[in-house]
């Protein structure tokens, strides 16, 4: 009797270390260690992911990362052994979710976490948190004080969102140290990347918003200069240099003086008049 006995709480020992659990099979062989399922009408925990959300872009390598879990509802009596969370993100090392934990040491069956998140590689992320609860059970058997069930049940929810935080590279063309003879004149450019929102700003004035490429008309003659900027879907603002360009008076049809032109013609039409008064004189003139 005292040698079964040592048996059966060396087995509880060893099953408590390796985390594993006993049920009973028979009297042959009364105890074996295996994983059993939660009790029929445990739901798992809740979790309540409020940062970071699904799909979100952000120009920041920095995240908070920010939830609640709390223990989901039950039908069945059983003894709460533990209720912790965790979170596992692609860019650092994959750790079982069971090993680096925070428990809920008051018991209450919830649990908030609140961390900030550094050094987040730019490109398409995601993070899964973790809640799981332990118990266990006793169910009473026929000669015996009784068989300990340990279980538990884990939920988890993932969010993905996307790291951008390079700035929209815009570039100009054909404008630069111009002088143009037009008072309205192309705004061509171009972006090294997808944009939310285009816009110009042309001498210091409010912006102006675009969808692409545009014409800046009623320029005055004299200099001016623009500065293209555009915003990525993460927030980033890239600007294009100040781009400086002068509008000129266009030019005519050649000039002659007004004076000549008036002293010329006079010349050539009293020559005309002249010549063609001494003609008429001479056919009317009688005949001797």
């Amino acid at each position: 009797m005292r040698k079964a006995a040592i048996i059966l709480i060396t087995a509880l020992l060893v099953s408590a270390a390796a985390g594993t659990y006993l049920v009973r099979l028979g009297k042959a062989n009364p105890y074996r260690l295996i994983t059993i399922p939660p009790p029929v009408g445990m739901e798992p925990p809740i979790i309540e992911l409020n940062s970071p959300q699904e799909n979100v872009n952000t120009d920041s390598n920095k995240m908070l990362l920010n939830y609640q879990a709390k223990t989901g509802n039950s039908t069945s009596s059983y003894e709460r052994t533990r209720f912790a969370v965790n979170y596992e993100a692609d860019w650092l090392n994959t750790v079982d979710p069971r090993k680096t934990i925070v428990q809920d040491t008051d018991n209450d069956g919830s649990i908030e976490i609140s961390l900030l998140l550094t050094n987040i590689p730019d490109g398409n992320r995601s993070i899964t948190v973790y809640a799981w609860e332990e118990g266990r059970i006793t169910i009473p058997a026929n000669g015996y004080v009784g068989l300990i069930e340990d279980f538990y049940v884990i939920s988890n929810k993932t969010a993905t969102f996307y790291v951008d935080t390079v700035l929209p590279t815009v570039t100009v063309l054909e404008l630069g140290n111009m002088t143009v003879a037009e008072h309205a004149v192309p705004l061509n450019f171009t972006v090294d990347e997808p944009a939310a929102k285009i816009a110009y700003v042309l001498d210091g004035q409010d912006n102006v918003t675009v969808a692409g490429n545009s014409t800046l008309t009623g320029l005055p003659v004299g200099e001016h200069n623009v500065i293209v900027y555009a915003w990525d879907a993460a927030g980033n603002i890239g600007a294009s240099e100040t781009v400086t360009f002068t509008v000129a008076e266009p030019e005519g049809f050649p000039t002659v003086p007004v004076a000549a032109v008036s002293a010329a013609s006079v010349a050539a039409l009293a020559a005309a008049g002249l010549i063609f008064t001494r003609r008429k004189r001479r056919k009317e003139a009688p005949q001797e």
